[in-house]
């Protein structure tokens, strides 16, 4: 535990920051649990990422990489952006790292990047769909293009977010390895069967790579400047749960190009409209495969906060809740439990009525709830990190 003179400030400034994201008709967000927002370690050491935090010179080509994997919470990157700003203004900004071809693949995705192609759409598929027309990939969403070449756009839209490489996240083995970029070919470096990087002369907020074989599916791509600094990557599929995760073969193997050093792992709401059983052998699986493949990598889990399941409180909630604190502890992996944080049994109401918590579906939040879980894992974080 931190010192009390370090944690009392810190909790004011939260405190105050949260009650500027509620809307205007609020009466208070004392249900939030501050006292309870600390990383459970289960006996894990966190100790090696807070040296690496502070031994830039021993980050792998200076990034600090952490990805956050989830559902429809995280697909939109309101929470993990918050992680993000949060981690890149203490220890440097590294760039904006993975940009998922969410949109391509017809769905919503983060409104800060854009990914565009001339060649159209043929097929797409989504993690969430009983079968897939295309072989799916890490970012969850995989596209194939019509045409055998295309133009690939790729557009960040702030201005602290330039790039000086680009890396293709698509199906093994196939196209993507050489392009023209203003009038010039480059050449690609193959980093994995999934991955294939290019480098940019002079770094940009746009990047357009022209005569591109896509001869195979395309999953996304990963972008980062060349400042030393944190990178946060989004993966967040609608409807996602551990086993969509599980179908996609080779997954654990395919996060290796991101060379994380933490894994945030947000799932279980789609799991507690569904059958629980076996939940633990499930979350067992993915969080094996990802240490298997990514060793130096620590896990950290996090516990769905209370919903609504047609018109009622979802009882199966605080049930995936309990299953993954237990699976914690009884494999040192580290837990952030968002359930008793955001205010436990009976906090949903209070979400509602605040405006943090959507009252159409009263299962997703409204951008100042996911903002508010995103500070409050922000400081979660940083505490762990830096104590």
């Amino acid at each position: 535990m931190m010192k009390a003179t370090g944690i009392i400030p810190r909790l004011s400034t939260l405190l105050i920051t949260m009650m500027s994201l509620l809307p205007c008709k609020s009466q208070g967000i004392d249900f939030i649990n501050t006292s309870a927002n600390h990383i459970v370690f289960n006996g894990d050491n966190w100790t090696s990422l807070r040296h690496l935090l502070s031994n830039k010179k021993m980050w792998k080509d200076g990034k600090f990489q952490v990805v956050h994997i989830g559902d429809s919470h995280i697909q939109p990157d309101i929470v993990t952006a918050k992680i993000r700003h949060a981690m890149q203004r203490r220890w440097g900004n590294g760039g904006r790292g993975l940009l998922s071809a969410l949109k391509l693949a017809n769905t919503n995705g983060p409104s800060d990047y854009c990914l565009e192609s001339t060649s159209s759409v043929r097929q797409s598929s989504r993690i969430l769909q009983s079968r897939w027309a295309n072989e799916m990939g890490l970012t969850g969403v995989a596209v194939g293009f019509r045409d055998s070449t295309t133009s690939l756009t790729a557009t960040l839209k702030t201005e602290d977010s330039a790039f000086d490489h680009i890396t293709i996240l698509h199906a093994p083995n196939g196209g993507f390895d050489t392009a023209v970029c203003n009038e010039t070919g480059i050449k690609a470096a193959r980093l994995s069967p999934w991955a294939t990087r290019f480098d940019i002369q002079h770094p940009s907020h746009t990047i357009t790579l022209d005569k591109l074989p896509c001869s195979s599916d395309f999953y996304g791509a990963v972008v980062s400047g060349p400042s030393t600094g944190v990178v946060v990557h989004t993966i967040g599929n609608n409807g996602a749960t551990y086993s969509s995760y599980n179908k996609i073969a080779n997954y654990g193997e395919q996060m290796k190009v991101l060379s994380p050093s933490l894994i945030i792992v947000s799932l279980g709401t789609n799991e507690a409209f569904g059958s629980t059983n076996s939940l633990d052998s499930k979350i067992d699986v993915f969080v094996s495969d990802l240490k298997r493949h990514n060793p130096d990598a620590k896990i950290l889990l996090t516990t769905p906060m209370e919903c609504f399941r047609k018109g009622r409180v979802n009882p199966s909630i605080a049930t995936v809740r309990d299953i993954i604190m237990d699976y914690g502890r009884n494999h040192n992996i580290a837990v952030w439990d968002f359930y008793t944080v955001a205010g436990g049994q009976g906090s949903s109401r209070k979400w509602v009525d605040t405006g943090l918590l959507s009252s159409r579906d009263r299962i997703h939040c409204t951008d100042s709830g996911y903002e508010l879980q995103g500070i409050l894992l922000s400081d979660a974080l940083i505490e762990a990190l830096t104590r």
